[in-house]
């Protein structure tokens, strides 16, 4: 901008210099913003949106300073994937829950590959992650949703462990009651996690609205494809009391 005001000889060069500078800076400011790459007070309220919380910003920030390149997992929705793909691996929410489904009616018979996700791999029961630290991901904060005109605040709980697991990959599959569903099961199953192994999962960061469980695992990982009690629920959303 000003290499190009500069070889305008005007009387008000310096003026226009400015101005421009300041529509350019007021123009990519617009734009961040419509792109969603700045967020006002009521975006980051909105527990809907699928990116991330601020707890899921620091824990990945912390995760990434203290350990080498590809020495640990994050297991989460896909928020932090472009944050930290170039660092570590991720293993994403959905896939651990379909996965789960098969535990309860299914030989224990393999491993699995984490790394290389096929339809054959969500048959197998066996869920091994071998790297030596797996971060878990649970968001805390409640779901506003409406679902038949009736209006829903919804915490992950047992109720929702209950709800059949979302189907497909994509992103619908983290959005509001689906979203709320995934969490509760996940929740579910770091429980019963903790029950397995106490000597082994604790609890890295937490705040109000998030928290990051750290799982340390030895020369052997640890199979974390257990019955964590909801496997092989199926309800439709209003079949249980809310």
């Amino acid at each position: 901008v000003y290499s190009i005001s500069g070889w305008m000889k005007w009387k008000y060069t310096r003026w226009i210099r400015h101005a421009l500078a300041l529509f350019v800076v007021a123009l990519s400011v617009v734009g961040l913003y419509k792109a969603g790459f700045i967020r006002d007070s009521e975006q980051l309220k909105t527990y809907s949106d699928s990116r991330e919380k601020n707890g899921e910003i620091i824990s990945t920030n912390r995760i990434i300073n203290e350990h080498d390149d590809f020495t640990y997992t994050i297991l989460s929705p896909v928020n932090e994937l472009r944050m930290m793909e170039l660092y570590g691996y991720h293993y994403e929410s959905i896939v651990l829950l379909h996965k789960l489904e098969h535990v309860t009616d299914a030989k224990m018979s393999g491993r699995v590959n984490i790394y290389n996700d096929n339809a054959d791999d969500l048959e197998d029961p066996n869920i091994f992650i071998p790297t030596k630290y797996v971060y878990i991901y649970l968001e805390k904060e409640p779901v506003s949703v409406n679902y038949n005109g009736v209006d829903y605040v919804l915490v992950p709980d047992k109720t929702g462990a209950k709800i059949k697991v979302p189907e497909g990959l994509s992103v619908s599959v983290y959005s509001g009651v689906n979203r709320w569903v995934v969490m509760s099961r996940i929740k579910a199953w770091v429980e019963a996690l903790e029950k397995l192994y106490p000597e082994a999962i604790s609890v890295y960061y937490e705040d109000k609205d998030f928290v990051c469980y750290r799982l340390i695992q030895g020369s052997v990982p640890y199979n974390l494809g257990i019955d964590y009690g909801y496997n092989d629920y199926a309800e439709e959303f209003g079949q249980s009391d809310q």
